[in-house]
């Protein structure tokens, strides 16, 4: 992980950092320290320590439970979509584990990677671990990058959102999906190996679909932040990273692996600038050895772009 959004204001001290924006302390009972945990976190956004270094990992809690929530499904699909089931199954697994360090419980919607790619039309192949996309798109121009908003796909994700809210008050924290955003998306619609010719023999044609996803990044993040924002919770996502007065998440664009550094850099860095700007902390996920060729570009952007 590459921090590439660093927050300008120096932590040289403990301090109050854990109040959600109504003013409350943020308690969770499957946490009793999260306040503390908060704070390292926010420290951590900063480049700074507090009193050690932040630490995640979680254990398994001692004690009798009572059997796992469990239901039967005649398809992947319908195991995937049930709301009530897959929230149900993820919060009794949190009451079984103890929270170490800044390892906080969270709840992370889930279909698969490619919730975005659905927004646009595409279908979802389910397996047992995660979903692919069926591409769909034969021309860029063609496309309707109008986000479909009532899709099913995207209305299970609010639900399970909302559901997820519900059940986690004061026990554990609701987490943003996994957003592939980008290049991702535009390889999810298109197949990457097509997408890759399309680096090559039309650019421009490209270009003009990497702006029309990267202008649907706001509306898909608020969409999902904003019911958790006022329930008085920070935002977080797999990376179990946290922020408890603002937006954050995991920037990552896992296409770049494909890419070379050139190609990186002149199509798709902007719009993943777009996307560090509009969030207030985040922290470039590289996926993969093959992606560290972008490492020094990551890390060459800017102060005053971040």
């Amino acid at each position: 992980r590459v921090s590439v959004a660093a927050a300008e204001r120096s932590v040289d001290s403990p301090v109050e950092l854990s109040r959600s924006r109504n003013g409350r302390n943020m308690e969770l009972a499957l946490k009793p320290d999260f306040e503390q945990a908060v704070e390292r976190l926010e420290a951590w956004w900063h480049c700074e320590v507090i009193d050690r270094p932040c630490i995640q990992f979680t254990t398994a809690k001692d004690g009798d439970f009572p059997p796992m929530p469990d239901r039967e499904h005649a398809t992947l699909r319908d195991r995937w979509m049930d709301v009530e089931y897959n929230v149900g199954r993820a919060a009794a697994g949190l009451t079984r584990r103890e929270y170490i360090g800044e390892s906080f419980p969270s709840y992370m919607p889930n279909l698969g990677p490619d919730i975005c790619a659905a927004l646009l039309g595409a279908e979802l192949e389910f397996m047992p671990g995660t979903s692919w996309p069926e591409p769909f798109v034969e021309d860029w121009a063609s496309v309707d990058f109008t986000p479909q908003y009532d899709s099913a796909y995207w209305q299970t994700i609010r639900d399970m959102t909302a559901l997820s809210l519900d059940m986690g008050e004061g026990r554990f924290i609701t987490a943003i999906t996994d957003l592939h955003t980008n290049g991702d998306l535009l390889s999810a619609i298109r197949g990457r190996e097509e997408i890759c010719l399309d680096v090559m023999d039309q650019p421009e044609e490209l270009r003009k679909a990497i702006d029309a996803v990267g202008a649907m990044y706001e509306g898909m993040y608020d969409d999902l932040w904003d019911p958790i924002r006022e329930r008085g919770q920070g935002s977080t996502t797999w990376m179990s990273v946290y922020h408890q007065d603002g937006r954050c998440y995991g920037t990552n664009m896992d296409l770049a692996g494909l890419l070379s550094p050139a190609a990186f850099e002149d199509l798709f860095l902007p719009i993943i600038l777009d996307e560090i700007r509009f969030l207030d902390r985040s922290c470039f996920h590289l996926d993969g050895p093959t992606a560290l060729c972008h490492l020094d570009t990551l890390l060459a952007i800017p102060r005053s772009e971040e």
